[in-house]
């Protein structure tokens, strides 16, 4: 078996244990995850900037925004075409797929998704590799310079893939610093301020530290004016306490369940940094050899 060959099964191996992980599962459970087709931009740029913040970078532009569109084209192409061709073909499917990891990586890392597609394309480029070594092989004498022509294709995606396992490397260990710092932020909602501003009408003001002081007004004074009217109207305040101990306790509720979903998010991250981890050393030794 070539060298070519058993680079391309190697790395083969080796990305489909990542693609393949359930790291890489689509939490629907999970609230910061993806909403809409375009907000994993928005909020990588947001987590950038935060982590920027602390580390006080300037961040750069926001990047335009990564698809296997290209790839999927490039690389759809038949192995019927003659040895040349082929080889020709599979080094625009690199070209393309270098493309794409330039527009993910202008702000310095890979987050899951992008990881997710970047590692996809590269175990489809591999598995289109390999079927074209067979080919190639059944005559080898014959494709001897176009073997040594994928060959080298294949060293320089070895080093493309290299890249993006630091980058998800990165990307990882930020998206974990971002949960971190989120569940350290979360605080929980306080009893005695919730009910001792939602029995003055300024329950918003206890959830969210938002004042709204004419709101405020006006409904203290309708209240006041009620009870002066006739007593029995002190009731208002007893149903703006309990409205208040019924948001208390569904946003603890609520509270509880987030802070359970940042420790799942932060877990899951951990685990995405000792898988990179073990591959950034399976990938330098294959390099190495």
């Amino acid at each position: 078996m070539s060298f070519t060959k058993a680079v391309v099964r190697q790395v083969g191996r080796d990305l489909g244990k990542v693609v393949s992980n359930q790291v890489f599962g689509d939490r629907h459970s999970t609230p910061y995850r993806r909403v809409g087709n375009n907000s994993t931009s928005r909020r990588k740029q947001k987590r950038s900037q935060q982590v920027a913040q602390q580390q006080q970078v300037i961040q750069p532009v926001q990047e335009q925004q990564i698809t296997s569109t290209d790839f999927d084209r490039a690389v759809g192409f038949a192995t019927t075409f003659t040895a040349p061709t082929m080889v020709r073909k599979l080094a625009g499917v690199y070209e393309v797929m270098k493309t794409e990891i330039y527009k993910a990586k202008q702000d310095g890392y890979l987050d899951t998704d992008e990881s997710n597609m970047v590692f996809k394309m590269e175990s489809e480029f591999m598995h289109k590799a390999e079927i074209i070594t067979d080919l190639l092989e059944l005559e080898e004498e014959k494709n001897k310079v176009h073997l040594e022509k994928l060959q080298k294709i294949v060293e320089l995606t070895q080093r493309l893939i290299k890249e993006t396992i630091e980058l998800s490397l990165k990307g990882a260990k930020i998206q974990k610093q971002y949960y971190e710092n989120l569940k350290r932020n979360y605080s929980a909602p306080d009893f005695k301020r919730y009910v001792g501003f939602g029995t003055i009408w300024m329950l918003n003001y206890a959830r969210t530290n938002e004042k709204n002081l004419l709101n405020t007004i006006v409904a203290n004074a309708i209240s006041i004016f009620a009870i002066s009217v006739d007593p029995v109207f002190a009731l208002i305040y007893g149903v703006s306490f309990l409205i208040a101990v019924g948001k208390f306790s569904k946003d603890k509720s609520n509270n509880e369940q987030m802070l359970a979903l940042m420790h799942q998010e932060i877990e899951i991250e951990e685990q995405r940094i000792k898988l990179f981890e073990g591959m950034q050393m399976d990938s330098d030794k294959l390099i190495n050899e």
